[in-house]
């Protein structure tokens, strides 16, 4: 970035960027918007443009990466990390089987079956889906990588605060205490039980 740089954030949720707002840098510049529309931008304003775990959130992305295209400069560059619905999300299939127990929804093997398929997840696009989004706004693709990330969570607790950062309440909207609690200990069972194997010396360790 260097000492004249900047860097501009967007995020659709208020409380992100409050949050983001709290970092003392000149250089940082942070406000409300969607990636689908960066109208506040004129052409060729960025050298590079990244959506970080945002692409899954995205109504309309062949849109937001057109946007991405229009505000980048010439040999600009894009960076995009997502979920991708190749690779199983064990995370989000955790957090889906324990928000259906806590609710008392019978497990069953198909039900089982189809979160799998979702996670991570239904939202999610395939990497052949991404780069001819990508081609069709006009980028050239240069690197697509699809790799297994392993996160590794101490405890239940670790888990759960990780689940409220990156899905933003989402796993259990409008949930009570008493849901909360429930969600909690439905969640401690499971990572107790079946998803015990992955357990290292760190914590559990669960691919997403």
């Amino acid at each position: 970035m260097g000492a004249e740089g900047r860097i501009v954030g967007i995020d659709p949720a208020p409380p992100r960027v409050q949050l983001a707002l709290q970092r003392g840098d000149r250089r940082l510049e942070f406000r409300i918007g969607q990636a689908q529309d960066l109208s506040p931008f004129g052409d060729a304003t960025f050298d590079v443009a990244y959506m970080n775990s945002v692409l899954n959130w995205i109504d309309d992305r062949p849109k937001a990466f057109g946007e991405a295209y229009r505000v980048l400069k010439p040999r600009g560059r894009l960076g995009v990390a997502t979920t991708v619905r190749d690779r199983p999300n064990q995370l989000r299939l955790l957090a889906h089987r324990a928000e259906r127990i806590a609710t008392g929804r019978a497990a069953d093997t198909a039900t089982d079956n189809s979160l799998s398929e979702q996670c991570g997840s239904k939202y999610a696009a395939t990497a052949a889906e991404i780069r001819d989004m990508l081609e069709d706004a006009g980028l050239a693709v240069q690197t697509l990588d699809v790799r297994s990330s392993m996160s590794v969570f101490r405890d239940v607790e670790q888990t759960i605060d990780f689940l409220q950062a990156t899905m933003f309440g989402q796993f259990a909207p409008g949930a009570s205490d008493a849901d909360y609690a429930g969600f909690r200990q439905a969640t401690e069972t499971l990572l107790a039980g079946e998803y015990a194997r992955p357990l290292s010396n760190e914590g559990n360790r669960l691919e997403r």
